[in-house]
């Protein structure tokens, strides 16, 4: 079976830097200039895809340059990767809900969580 992961890895990234909206999902400034293809922010993977680390949506956040070498150079950089991977939690439990009939993401917000029990 051949995957097309190339594919893949460019729908993460997008999907990142749609849900940042212009701006950087660490320090929540607006991106620091326009690039060619609109805000330029840096998909960072919070967990390395070479540690294990899936290419998911929840894996992934959209940083300014400031705050993606603060991640990797910084010396509280793991400190603040895992303050990132909290918020990019709950940041993606506002915006999808799981449900155990069919096993996927629906997009939207959430109104009501479907496994609360019924008043």
């Amino acid at each position: 079976m051949l995957r097309n992961t190339s594919l893949r890895a460019t729908a993460i990234r997008l999907y990142a830097l749609k849900r940042a909206n212009g701006r950087c999902e660490g320090c929540e400034k607006p991106a620091p200039f326009d690039g060619k293809f609109g805000p330029f922010l840096e998909v960072h993977h919070l967990h390395r895809l070479g540690d294990g680390g899936p290419d998911h949506p929840g894996n992934v956040i959209a940083l300014c340059p400031n705050c993606h070498r603060e991640v990797h150079f910084g010396k509280k950089g793991q400190k603040y990767n895992l303050a990132l991977t909290e918020r990019i939690m709950r940041l993606e439990n506002e915006q999808f809900y799981y449900t155990q009939e069919r096993p996927a993401f629906i997009l939207g917000p959430v109104d009501e969580d479907p496994r609360a029990p019924e008043a």
